[in-house]
């Protein structure tokens, strides 16, 4: 009986043991967790930071790409202003011509 007595004392203490090796291993993984949480958060802060800027960056490329455009139309307008001038000029050199011959 008092053999059967210190196995059982030795079944328990060996099971104590077990129980808080499991509970520590269980403590350093919570630990383990939170810290890749942590790194997850940070890399999330950092993705949407990035997407922010990308779509800063992308919302100035179309705005100054409206901005060429509207530059582009502006200047073939006045491409065609200059055309009209200088054919309105040519006709107002040669009527002056012809008014010179006939005179």
């Amino acid at each position: 009986l008092h053999n059967q007595i210190e196995q059982l004392e030795k079944d328990v203490t060996e099971k104590e043991e077990l129980i808080n090796a499991g509970e520590e291993a269980k403590r350093i993984l919570i630990d383990q967790l939170q810290e890749k949480e942590s790194d997850y958060d940070e890399l999330q802060t950092e993705l949407n930071n990035a997407i922010s800027q990308s779509e800063e960056q992308k919302k100035f490329n179309e705005e100054y790409s409206e901005e060429q455009k509207s530059l582009i139309a502006q200047i073939a307008s006045k491409d065609i202003l200059i055309e009209q001038l200088q054919i309105s000029i040519k006709e107002k050199l040669t009527e002056s011509e012809q008014l010179k011959l006939e005179n």
